[in-house]
C-alpha cells in the first residue's frame, strides 16, 4: 500500500509541477533573450541526433559510418526544400537503400 501512496504523490506532483508552467504569466524577456530562445528547439535536436548519426558502436566513426551518407542526403533534401515531412521521409528511405544495397 505504500508504494502506492508514494507514485500517487508522485505523480501529483509531477501534475502541478507542469500545471504550474502554464498557470504562470510569461516574463518578458530582452529582444536579444527571445531571439536567442527561438534556436533552443533546434539544438537540442541537434544534441539528439549528432550522436545517432556520428557514433558507431560508440565510437566517434567518419570512415565506417553507415548513417552518415544518408544524413547529408536528407540534410540536402531540408536544406533544398525546407519540408520536415520531405525530409524526414527521404532521410528513412535513404538510410534504407543504403541498408539494403550494403548487405
Amino acid at each position: 500500500m505504500t508504494i502506492w501512496i508514494m507514485i500517487g504523490v508522485i505523480a501529483l506532483g509531477t501534475y502541478l509541477l507542469r500545471l504550474s508552467f502554464l498557470a504562470v504569466k510569461k516574463p518578458a524577456y530582452p529582444p536579444l533573450i527571445e531571439r536567442g530562445l527561438t534556436y533552443v528547439p533546434v539544438a537540442v535536436l541537434a544534441a539528439l541526433v549528432a550522436p545517432a548519426i556520428l557514433l558507431v558502436k560508440g565510437e566517434p566513426s567518419l570512415a565506417a559510418n553507415p548513417r552518415l551518407l544518408p544524413a547529408l542526403l536528407a540534410a540536402l533534401v531540408a536544406w533544398r526544400t525546407k519540408h520536415l515531412g520531405l525530409t524526414i521521409a527521404s532521410g528513412l528511405l535513404f538510410l534504407w537503400a543504403f541498408t539494403w544495397l550494403g548487405r
